[in-house]
């Protein structure tokens, strides 16, 4: 394996003389599934725990593999000058893409492995002075990142693998789909966006994340993937611990923040160059099906950069579906799908759920989730301030909304009318494009206050208990913006119960 456009097989690292460090670089076993393999490789400085990219520059590495058989590539460090902080380190990353190259249209899955680790050196002695050759503390410093350096690119692999080994398994809740138990998230500003946040998923339902811009719901996302950590709390997928690469998440399909794929490929390569990354059989994947979510038709086999948001979207939400998992998990699916579009992917995700699995969506359309979720999970400010089925927030026994013919007038002299009718305790007018709609709050059966408005010679063209989870929703956020941040539950029930009686 050799860089592009080098000549003549990839030299071996120069033997050394007389005592001689080797040059500075880098060995890595590549196991790949295809005939061919392309990987790009950054160098990164970690301080503090975050990575910065220095330098703008990608080493590309290319050349035949043979399938199942482990590959020797070596690539040499730059020869430059590095400022590392004590208690720092650097990062290699090994991508199988880049923007800035093309790489190789076949799929393919690429297991790589760091063998070797080759740090810079020189020969040097100590210079006399007081300590009696002592390192000053900059010195110490540097020493102390390259140590940091030579442990952590090895071991991190390991560690990463022994920790989710040891993640125990919740046998309680082993048939619960999704549990999101006390998740906190604090960014390096100070921001909390996710405080203590808990919820559930069940199977059968499709469950609708509902909040403002703020709320906290993609970060929440972004931990039940194991993208991110949480600063403390726990995901369990069926019972397991999700972090980072835990193997229960090949039971999760998800759409995180817009979808990602490679311009140069159709949209049926990018399906199958994820399904191969996955290294199951494409037998399981299910193309056929998901391409029938897409509703791509011909544009299926044209690349990707040609798509609009809207066909990249639905590629997207085809790309989640691959091997029908148990758990889905979209993030504002609908950006970018037209109306007649999102009222096909209503049916898609109904049916989906219906077969035993789980869905769930984050959205900004309430009125779409009233018509396609089961239950929803409202977050405010970081935190869950209800959730429920979605019959039981949009219902109340206490509430009958009256529709009227279009046209009607004289609809508030109507609505004085009935406020004097003992046992009816409020009347709202709501002016809707479809006619006029009376809500009314009464403390006698619903038969009765419709016998109210109809002995007043209403036309009446509707009758119904349910109020739009839109006003519902406003109503929650208001009554959680206006005093019940201390998170008192008590007051947050009642407040919720006066918000749906009004």
């Amino acid at each position: 394996m050799r860089a592009p456009g080098a000549r003549g097989p990839a030299p071996a690292p120069p033997a050394p003389r007389g005592g001689a460090r080797p040059p500075p670089g880098v060995s890595l076993e590549v196991t790949s599934r295809g005939t061919a393999s392309t990987l790009s490789l950054r160098l990164w400085p970690v301080t503090g725990g975050k990575p910065t990219l220095t330098r703008q520059g990608v080493a590309p590495v290319s050349g035949a593999t043979t399938p199942g058989e482990p590959t020797q590539v070596e690539v040499a460090l730059p020869g430059a000058s590095w400022r590392v902080e004590a208690g720092s380190s650097l990062r290699v990353l090994v991508t199988s893409t880049d923007q800035t190259y093309a790489g190789p249209r076949a799929a393919r899955a690429d297991l790589v492995r760091l063998a070797d680790l080759r740090l810079p050196g020189v020969e040097a002695s100590a210079l006399p002075g007081s300590g009696g050759g002592s390192l000053d503390a900059e010195s110490l410093g540097v020493l102390a990142g390259i140590g940091v350096l030579a442990l952590v690119l090895p071991g991190s692999a390991l560690l990463r693998r022994r920790r989710r080994q040891q993640t125990p398994v919740r046998d309680d809740l082993s048939t619960v789909p999704l549990v999101v138990d006390h998740l906190v998230k604090t960014y390096s500003d100070g921001h909390r966006a996710v405080d203590d946040v808990s919820w559930r998923a069940g199977r059968g339902q499709v469950v609708g994340l509902l909040g403002p811009n703020g709320a906290g719901k993609t970060t929440t996302l972004r931990m039940v993937m194991g993208l991110i950590s949480p600063d403390s709390g726990t995901v369990h997928v069926l019972g397991q611990q999700v972090s980072a690469g835990s193997p229960v998440l090949a039971r999760v399909g998800a759409l995180i923040e817009g979808p990602g794929f490679l311009p140069h490929l159709t949209g049926r390569q990018n399906l199958e160059a994820y399904w191969a990354a996955t290294g199951r059989d494409d037998d399981e994947a299910g193309y056929d099906d998901v391409l029938q979510v897409a509703a791509l038709g011909g544009a299926v086999d044209r690349p990707v950069r040609t798509y609009s948001q809207g066909m990249r979207q639905r590629l997207g939400i085809a790309q989640a579906m691959l091997g029908l998992p148990e758990v889905l998990v979209l993030d504002e699916p609908t950006n970018g799908l037209d109306p007649p579009q999102i009222a096909g992917l209503r049916p898609i995700l109904d049916r989906y759920a219906a077969a035993g699995r789980t869905v769930v969506v984050s959205s900004h359309l309430l009125s779409e989730v009233e018509l396609t979720c089961s239950h929803v999970v409202v977050m405010h400010a970081g935190r869950v301030i209800t959730t429920g089925t979605v019959a039981e927030l949009v219902d109340s026994a206490d509430t009958t909304v009256v529709a009227l013919a279009p046209g009607t007038t004289g609809v508030p002299a109507l609505a004085a009318a009935l406020r004097a009718v003992p046992g009816i305790t409020q009347v709202e007018v709501d002016e809707d494009p479809g006619g006029p709609r009376l809500v009314l709050t009464a403390q006698v059966a619903r038969a009765d206050v419709v016998r109210a408005v109809a002995e007043t010679g209403a036309d009446i063209v509707g009758v119904s208990s349910r109020r739009q989870l839109e006003e519902v929703f406003l109503g929650v956020i208001a009554a959680a913006s206006g005093g019940t941040s201390d998170g008192d539950p008590t007051s947050l029930t009642e407040r919720l119960r006066q918000v749906r009686s009004r």
